[in-house]
């Protein structure tokens, strides 16, 4: 979903805090470096939190080859690790020298995407074709997006697209979805969504549009079949992420590791004591917090804080909607499957941000944030867990039980 929620100057974080008390801005000691058990195999991908500059992004690197040539590649590092959305998106200036197959529909149109994420950036660009190696896996041909404000006139969907690199260098989303729409009919039928657009040779503007599943920017892992790699392992079923634990104040940079498949070597298969929850198509389950019952809710990579609604009982706000509680606060919640009965509950500590910020670290288990509508488990309850997500129309077993019909996430 990737909601980035930046860090403001320390100054205005001390003066515009809201609720009762205020507390003194001590700031934290900055941390060491945490790093997860030393982990390998050619579905292994090493993460990185810290090296963005900015508080809790993950990211990696991705190799971008022309379609079926593997002899022309560019190796792009900084490559944000996005649970909340599928599909490999780069920006265009990173792709120099490629030769990328245009993705077209039946009449020879170009097709293009614009997406809005949670944090209210916008990123716009053609879909093209490419090679792509991630780790071990090598997908021959997968439908990726490049990030380029100057192709065609941005539509006014696209309002105010990205045109150049700031914390990332592009968003590998690893979700719950095979492409990055769905099969609905939102996606491959109606013409006024905002989301896919035709562009024709002679023209500068392009056209809303549905897409076909074949014409949408598609989740790489879900092409990780037996050909992907050299052990002939289908790693198509999801991912998982595994990150260190770390206190709540904090450290300068953490590494874990992105790891392909679930349940189908011995680094991606979930212990007997598992949490698992069905989600819909979008990997959405529910939340109960602080008395409101279903509240639909992400586990999110791409989201640097716990987003969650203001209640009564909530911690002090601060400026730009951070959370700032005089002193660090536990706070319980109960996680429910979207079909099923299945649920659990769960806790989560949230620090005094103004702290956090005059220190030097990039890695927080514990920042918090408002959000009106939903909650979202962003990267902070990613911390000293594995965190599975499996990806919709695939089948995956955990724990002796098989999915087919519904994405499941899992802890």
């Amino acid at each position: 979903m990737k909601q980035i929620l930046l860090i403001l100057a320390f100054s205005s974080l001390l003066v515009s805090c809201s609720g009762s008390g205020g507390s003194t801005a001590i700031p934290f000691d900055d941390g060491t470096a945490a790093a997860a058990a030393t982990m390998s195999g050619n579905n292994v991908v090493p993460l990185q939190i810290g090296s963005s500059g900015t508080l809790n992004v993950p990211v990696a690197t991705v190799t971008v080859c022309s379609l079926g040539n593997t002899s022309q590649c560019v190796t792009i590092p900084n490559i944000l690790i996005d649970t909340g959305s599928s599909g490999l998106r780069v920006f265009s200036s990173f792709l120099t020298g490629l030769s990328l197959t245009q993705v077209t529909d039946g009449s020879g149109n170009s097709i293009a995407r614009c997406v809005n994420f949670g944090d209210g950036t916008n990123q716009w660009g053609p879909v093209k074709k490419a090679t792509v190696i991630i780790g071990g896996e090598t997908v021959s041909s997968v439908n990726i997006e490049v990030i380029d404000a100057s192709y065609k006139t941005v539509p006014s969907h696209c309002n105010g697209a990205e045109s150049s690199p700031s914390d990332y260098n592009g968003i590998l989303g690893v979700g719950t979805r095979d492409q990055d729409c769905g099969s609905s009919a939102d996606c491959t039928q109606a013409n006024n969504n905002g989301w896919y657009f035709t562009c024709t040779s002679g023209s500068s503007t392009c056209t809303d549009t549905g897409a076909a599943l074949n014409l949408q920017v598609e989740n790489p892992i879900a092409l990780m079949d037996t050909t992907a790699n050299v052990d002939g392992i289908d790693d198509s079923g999801g991912s998982s992420i595994i990150l260190p634990s770390i206190p709540d104040s904090g450290v300068l940079s953490a590494s874990g590791y992105l790891v392909f498949g679930i349940g189908t070597r011995s680094n991606n298969t979930p212990s007997n004591s598992a949490k698992v929850l069905t989600t819909n198509s979008e990997g959405y389950f529910y939340t109960t917090y602080d008395g409101t019952s279903f509240i639909p809710s992400l586990l999110d990579s791409g989201s640097n804080a716990f987003f969650f609604p203001a209640t009564s009982s909530s911690p002090n706000t601060c400026s730009g909607g951070w959370y700032c509680p005089d002193s660090t606060v536990t706070l319980n919640a109960t996680h429910k499957a979207y079909t099923g009965g299945a649920s659990y509950s769960t806790s989560f500590d949230v620090i005094d941000m103004r702290r956090a910020f005059v220190s030097n670290n990039s890695a927080y288990p514990s920042d918090g944030a408002e959000e009106d509508s939903m909650f979202i488990w962003g990267l902070p309850y990613f911390y000293g867990r594995q965190v599975y997500t499996s990806i919709y129309g695939k089948t995956v077993t955990i724990n002796g039980t098989t999915y087919t019909t519904s994405p499941v996430v899992a802890y």
